[in-house]
């Protein structure tokens, strides 16, 4: 009997004043739900810069911060090479980078810069900081990269897409907000109009992930968009079946030094341009060297700017 005596004590002790229990328990509820009373919808606030490739946040993997100076976005040169272009080297005073179709020449601290041997002004430079990290104009350089570039400062998005990626969209059945991940109670990214057109990654578990306008990469059920259609077909790589007619041993050649290299090249792009050859097959019988991968960099990407296609031969 004394036992369950002190139970009820100890019980009555703890619910003294019930009314006020009530009251905070309330309270936090209501703190709960607030964001999202007559639509208020908490949003995301965000201290830092996203870098968006190819539908892809990528911006745990960078090592360095983005930098953003006068207007124009800056990646180091660890970045570029780990996230945007595996194959960037320096030479000398040369800092090059090769895409698809472009070799681009940037030197330190100077505006000028050479795509596919023409000369460019552009409106920031290249530059070293005080730790001796390498930062370049990523910003300047979507003619290099062949990419649609876009900077939302508002979002605090830098959004980098291949044109030769394909591309879907579709348009918003009516408003909506953008998740920033898939879940109704998720921070919303982005709040989008009726007929607003994204661009749609992919589905899952019935919710699309999209890209915006201003560059978020969310979340919104499906089932909210309509008009799907494709803006832009992958571009695949041409395979060469035939012997191609044109041939060019290089072998003796000296292409130690980037400007050997570029003299080379250019005279092959004279050489069937004029006898209008779009394929040819190139003969190098040496080991395969540094010299000689950055050759075939250099190379591919210029010829094929011009309309060739080429080989290698060992």
């Amino acid at each position: 009997m004394k036992q369950n005596i002190k139970k009820k004590k100890i019980f009555k002790l703890r619910v003294k004043n019930p009314k006020r229990l009530l009251i905070f328990v309330c309270i936090i509820i209501i703190l709960f739900l607030l964001p999202f009373a007559n639509g208020k919808e908490k949003m995301k606030q965000k201290e830092y810069i996203s870098l968006i490739v190819n539908n892809e946040d990528i911006t745990k993997k960078l090592d360095n911060e983005i930098v953003v100076k006068d207007g124009i976005q800056y990646l180091s040169l660890e970045d570029v090479k780990k996230c945007l272009d595996e194959n960037i080297y320096q030479e000398d005073k040369n800092i090059i980078t090769t895409s698809e179709r472009k070799v681009t020449v940037l030197q330190l601290n100077n505006k000028k810069i050479e795509i596919n041997g023409s000369n460019i002004e552009i409106a920031g430079s290249a530059y070293k900081d005080d730790k001796g990290i390498i930062y370049l104009p990523i910003s300047q350089m979507q003619n290099s990269y062949d990419v649609e570039f876009l900077y939302n400062s508002e979002y605090k998005n830098i959004v980098i897409d291949n044109l030769s990626k394909r591309k879907e969209k579709a348009t918003l059945k009516k408003d909506a907000s953008v998740k920033e991940k898939m879940s109704k109670s998720s921070l919303t990214l982005e709040k989008l109009k009726k007929n607003d057109i994204v661009v749609f990654v992919l589905e899952e578990k019935g919710w699309a992930k999209i890209k915006t306008a201003n560059g978020n990469l969310g979340y919104i059920k499906k089932k909210l968009l309509k008009d799907f259609g494709v803006e832009r077909e992958e571009i695949k790589q041409e395979e060469i079946t035939e012997e191609p007619k044109y041939k060019k041993d290089i072998t003796k050649s000296n292409i130690e030094k980037y400007k050997n290299r570029k003299k080379i090249i250019s005279q092959i792009i004279e050489e069937v341009v004029k006898k209008k050859y779009n394929r040819i097959k190139i003969i190098y019988k040496n080991k395969e060297t540094d010299a000689f991968k950055k050759f075939k960099l250099e190379a591919s990407a210029m010829l094929k700017e011009c309309g060739v296609t080429v080989v290698y031969s060992s």
